[in-house]
């Protein structure tokens, strides 16, 4: 844990430059209207001695939601819909940002962009005092030609979630039909 909090505190004086204009990183993140991206996950509970890794897959749709699918030790699949008003699970909070929509990411955040010559970091800090006990900031970083790499979200606990984005994947930018029906509710 000690080696990961020197790593971040590494990571953000390096990335600690002016920051830049959100329209650079929306045009990035919201270029396609399709993103699918493979992604291991790793949960470091302050309560447990080893991590919980798993690892999926996730599809963001423009103007329709994202699906994120953990495939592996076990299956589970999480729809949020722009429907969708949650804010109560990590997967719910990050949606505004994978789907592009910097305007409802920043009526729940506060965002601090930055970036130097190969990569950009946003760190976003909940608004809401009810968010805030459960989590007490986000990062998501990755290098100035790819959508995202590396996402931490820091709980109030001590706890915390990585995930580590291993391969976007360039496809077609429409949905296959076993793709539309991972957006019907289960």
């Amino acid at each position: 844990m000690k080696k990961l909090l020197f790593f971040f505190i590494f990571s953000v004086s390096i990335f600690a430059q002016s920051d830049v204009d959100f329209k650079y990183l929306q045009n990035v993140i919201s270029k396609d209207s399709i993103v699918r991206a493979d992604f291991i996950q790793t949960k470091q509970m302050k309560s447990l001695e080893k991590p919980l890794v798993c690892d999926g897959k996730i599809l963001a749709v423009k103007n329709k939601g994202v699906v994120w699918i953990l495939q592996n030790p076990a299956y589970l699949k999480k729809v949020i819909t722009f429907n969708d008003n949650s804010t109560r699970s990590e997967y719910a909070m990050l949606a505004p940002f994978f789907s592009g929509d910097f305007s409802i990411l920043q009526k729940r955040f506060d965002c601090e962009l930055t970036k130097n010559q190969n990569d950009w970091l946003l760190k976003i800090t909940p608004k809401s005092a009810a968010i805030k006990r459960n989590v007490k900031y986000i990062t998501i970083n990755s290098t100035l030609d790819n959508k995202f790499q590396e996402v931490f979200i820091f709980s109030a606990d001590e706890s915390f979630v990585r995930i580590n984005f291993t391969s976007e994947i360039p496809t077609e930018q429409f949905l296959s039909q076993n793709e539309e029906l991972l957006f019907e509710q289960e």
